[in-house]
């Protein structure tokens, strides 16, 4: 090779090494700025555990300088300690296990001790330095988590202080509810008295003011006597009724209640109880039109059974217009029964149906005949109902007449 070709090649591999080293320069800029940004701290360490450099950021979270770092070792500087402050020996520190064995470190919740004596609890990532195949030093990566802790240890104070409020008030609120109890079985004793002991002379009065009556037309009483002996004897009927019902209110919320529950052909007990109120819908000129499905026997208290159809049939009576007619029927879903009484009269408001159920409510809808109303009835029907497992529920829109019905589970029959 002549002399021009040498030097050519040379000034080759001159531009090609200036190349090479721009690109190095350019990578060592890059990756300084990387380190000075990084908002973790950073350092390294040669195989002996000395320091070889450190970021801004560890400077700044162990307070020492670079200058006071480089050169030393690790484990002289920085004290690497346990959680509980006891400090590692050399041999056992897990940043040195990194790069002895090459396997990476992540630890969390260990210490690192400052240059005034003070430490924080950081969480680490030491990563051996490998060089031809074989670890040669490691970089440290970690992050100071003294808020993080502050924040768990306001957590877990938060989380004990809550599990004791709940624990209070759970126990406010059980001793709340056994006065509740308490209360609410004294007011149905008190209610079962009452009622018990009011019957008799209310049953006096109202087989007296009967047979006065009877024997009103002897001429003894004038008009008004009549009259006024009329509504003591009406009176005193609703009065009955009040205290059956309250007699029953308190036997089911009491549990004193108890079912007689038997194969009944249930479709029967309805046509008996139809024709029963057909005698008083006649008062009216209100026809009961029924309609039965092909459903089987049903183990339910027929006493029970009764009341409920009597309510539902007598409630339709009493606020539907003269002459109209009730449908009152039966159905057979496959899984439930279903009972139902469809009148047409003024339809019941959203309102009204969400109070339809409870005790002593008072409704938008007035009876069309003057008849009277405890509020009680529906409330026992409901009760009734879902002792034998079964729903009520009402359908209605005002001016569209009302369909009051209850099912039961077909796995009540026999």
């Amino acid at each position: 090779m002549n002399t021009f070709a040498q030097i050519n090649a040379i000034e080759k591999e001159i531009t090609k090494r200036k190349q090479l080293e721009m690109v190095l320069e350019r990578a060592t800029r890059q990756n300084n700025l990387i380190l000075n940004a990084a908002g973790e701290g950073i350092y390294g360490l040669d195989k002996e555990g000395y320091i070889t450099f450190a970021n801004p950021a560890a400077e700044r979270m162990t307070g020492y300088s670079f200058s006071e770092l480089s050169g030393r070792r690790q484990h002289d500087m920085i004290h690497h300690s346990k959680s509980d402050g006891a400090p590692y020996p050399r041999e056992e520190c897990p940043i040195y296990e990194a790069f002895r064995d090459g396997a990476e470190r992540r630890i969390s919740n260990e210490v690192f001790w400052k240059k005034d004596g003070t430490s924080f609890p950081v969480e680490y990532v030491s990563a051996p330095i490998h060089e031809n195949g074989k670890p040669n030093g490691a970089v440290v990566i970690f992050q100071d988590i003294t808020e993080r802790k502050k924040s768990e240890k306001e957590l877990n104070q938060y989380r004990d202080n809550l599990e004791d409020l709940v624990e209070k008030r759970t126990s406010d609120l059980n001793r709340a509810n056994k006065k509740l109890i308490e209360a609410n079985d004294l007011k149905n004793e008190f209610l079962g008295i009452a009622s018990h002991d009011l019957r008799n002379p209310l049953y006096i009065i109202q087989s007296l003011s009967e047979v006065l009556l009877e024997n009103s037309q002897s001429g003894v009483m004038h008009k008004n006597q009549i009259k006024l002996l009329g509504k003591i004897n009406s009176s005193s009927k609703h009065m009955a009724v009040l205290l059956n019902n309250l007699l029953d209110i308190s036997k089911i919320e009491s549990g004193k209640i108890e079912l007689n529950k038997k194969a009944q052909d249930f479709n029967l007990i309805l046509e008996n109880q139809v024709e029963l109120n057909q005698l008083i819908a006649d008062k009216k000129r209100i026809r009961l039109n029924i309609k039965l499905g092909n459903i089987p026997s049903l183990s339910v208290d027929k006493n029970a059974m009764v009341q409920v159809i009597d309510n539902f049939i007598s409630n339709a009576i009493k606020f539907s217009p003269p002459d109209t007619r009730i449908d009152i029927g039966t159905d057979n879903t496959g899984n439930e029964i279903r009972f139902w009484v469809r009148d047409q009269g003024p339809g019941i408001s959203r309102e009204d149906q969400e109070l339809l159920f409870g005790e002593f409510q008072t409704l938008s809808a007035k009876p069309t005949g003057g008849e009277k109303s405890t509020g009680l009835g529906l409330a026992i029907v409901k009760k009734i109902i879902n002792l034998h497992g079964g729903k009520v529920g009402v359908s209605s829109e005002p001016g569209k007449g009302s369909t009051f019905y209850f099912t039961i589970p077909q796995d009540s029959k026999n």
